[in-house]
């Protein structure tokens, strides 16, 4: 259980990363978050991103793992039985939370109802549709996520790591040609990077009970 813990707080270490500066500059306007490249992948031409790095699914997919890690993993359906019930549940809120607010960094950064279906927004919006829809269910779908988390997470964590490469690879040097000075990436990169290695660790060490219906009512 105590590396199980581990995976929620990895996962909140992924969002910080994404949340925060990938490309670093002393203008605070022209800083970069990793968040912000789910527009800019929008906006760079195809001269200026080739494909496939303009894809917005490279840019969606940390985000959609880290809220639902943190909706699926940290409902704790597991708990050992001396934890206090306010505690489990303090700490069950505080992630379903935090997982609502991470799915909502999906959407468009002009998102309305009108927009949200159009091609360009469509994928952004149904990763927000899915990564809510999980956390709404997560009564039903966390005993079986937890259980099998050795098996998808690690997985869906190097997939969520190809932003890395697509920031490295193509984003990252056209920064540099736009702001005419050599980029090294920013703390944000490495933040993410950090809590994916650890979400994979934690998620291989890790060793969930089974709880089947009647456990987890007890534990309520």
């Amino acid at each position: 259980m105590a590396v199980r813990l581990l995976i929620p707080a990895a996962a909140l270490l992924v969002a910080w990363g994404y949340l925060s500066v990938w490309v670093p500059h002393p203008v605070a306007g022209l800083k970069v978050l990793g968040v912000d490249l789910l527009t800019f992948c929008k906006l760079f031409t195809g001269a200026q991103i080739p494909w496939p790095w303009q894809n917005p699914a490279f840019f969606v997919l940390p985000l959609a793992m880290a809220s639902l890690t943190l909706s699926q993993l940290g409902w704790f359906p597991d708990a050992p039985g001396h934890w206090h019930r306010a505690v489990v549940w303090s700490a069950r809120v505080a992630l379903w939370i935090a997982s609502l607010y991470v799915a909502l960094q999906i959407l468009p950064l002009d998102w309305k109802p009108s927009n949200l279906l159009w091609t360009s927004n469509l994928l952004q919006t149904a990763g927000f549709a899915l990564c809510t829809g999980f956390a709404l269910l997560v009564p039903l779908t966390s005993p079986i996520l937890t259980a099998l988390a050795r098996w998808w997470l690690p997985p869906a964590a190097l997939v969520a790591a190809t932003a890395h490469a697509a920031f490295l690879v193509a984003y990252l040097p056209e920064f540099a040609r736009l702001y005419r000075q050599p980029l090294q990436p920013g703390p944000g990169f490495y933040g993410m990077a950090l809590g994916l290695a650890v979400l994979i660790i934690a998620a291989i060490a890790s060793r969930p009970r089974t709880v089947d219906h009647l456990a987890w009512r007890n534990q309520r």
